[in-house]
């Protein structure tokens, strides 16, 4: 008989293992386990499950709820069946415990994946074929698609040198941000991108600081960041600058400096996710795409969940 328990850090290596067998494409550390479990901001205990088959973790689901400026959505951060329990109706079960208490704390929709500003994936990798057509047969709808590129890092040089760029020209200047900077950063995202607050702080977090900008005077006018989600894998991103500021090539130099920067952390990779569109990427360092997700949405308030288990055990 399956029961289902709450995650704990305790159970981590069992969460680990049962995680790597269920997702090959998305392979967890420990380390990155717990920042995308127990280090997410909204960490509820009741969205986060793992089903038991006597002492055998069979599998795990983690959700969370952001408060949006138009309304609550939960997103579903992980979900994992093994293969040996997959099409006997455990997935289904623990999926439909989660809309229950999503239901219950106000949400209002729920999407798979792109939980930013802590995420894994930004959707359903398309090699993952059961997992489409389960997410369909409960009545989940495609919204879009989403990809991830990735830059090879491996004996290239991104060294960068303003004086040969516009920007020395028009008084501007690129470096590493320091706490004396966090101010006029933190304008710059609210006016134009409060949706990335969070990933840069984390990455102004780390030491060293994990975030470049470029500077008129003493306004911050661009910056990219790395390190913000995913720590520790060669992520990078967000990056931005301001509209009056564009087409003078600040975002070529501020990629270089963090792909730099990951190349000395040893990675021979960069990751850049959840991009659109790619040509920036392409022409400046060669990035291609890496991965490609299916971007799924259930409404909570249109069906009840007896409806959705209906459904699911017809077809």
């Amino acid at each position: 008989m399956i029961r289902f328990s709450p995650l704990h850090p305790r159970d981590t290596p069992e969460l680990l293992e049962l995680w790597n067998r269920c997702a090959p494409y998305d392979p967890l550390t420990e380390q990155l386990m717990r920042e995308k479990v127990w280090g997410d901001y909204d960490f509820d205990e009741e969205l986060s499950l793992l089903a038991l088959n006597g002492d055998a973790p069979v599998a795990i689901a983690h959700a969370v709820v952001r408060q949006l400026s138009a309304e609550r959505r939960g997103y579903m951060k992980l979900l994992g069946v093994a293969p040996e329990f997959r099409r006997q109706g455990v997935g289904q079960e623990i999926v439909l415990k989660l809309h229950g208490a999503l239901v219950r704390r106000g949400a209002e929709t729920i999407r798979v994946g792109e939980s930013a500003p802590n995420y894994l994936v930004p959707g359903v990798d398309t090699r993952y074929d059961c997992a489409a057509k389960f997410f369909e047969s409960l009545g989940y709808t495609k919204i879009g698609e989403a990809t991830n590129l990735t830059a090879p890092l491996a004996g290239r040089d991104f060294t960068t040198d303003i004086s040969d760029s516009a920007l020395g020209a028009n008084g501007l200047a690129i470096r590493r941000a320091d706490a004396n900077d966090r101010e006029s950063l933190e304008k710059l995202l609210k006016t134009y991108w409060p949706t990335w607050n969070a990933e840069v702080a984390t990455a102004m977090s780390c030491d060293p600081r994990a975030v470049h900008i470029a500077l008129k005077g003493n306004q911050v006018v661009g910056f990219s960041a790395y390190d913000g989600n995913n720590r520790g894998t060669g992520w990078f991103g967000p990056m931005g600058t301001h509209p009056e500021f564009r087409g003078l090539g600040i975002g070529k130099i501020l990629l270089r400096c963090c792909l730099h920067d990951l190349q000395s952390q040893g990675h021979a990779r960069a990751i850049i996710p959840w991009v659109s569109p790619t040509g920036l990427y392409a022409n400046q360092v060669g990035a291609t795409v890496d991965r490609t997700f299916n971007r799924y949405e259930f409404c909570l308030g249109e069906r009840t969940s007896t409806e959705m288990s209906q459904k699911a055990t017809t077809e």
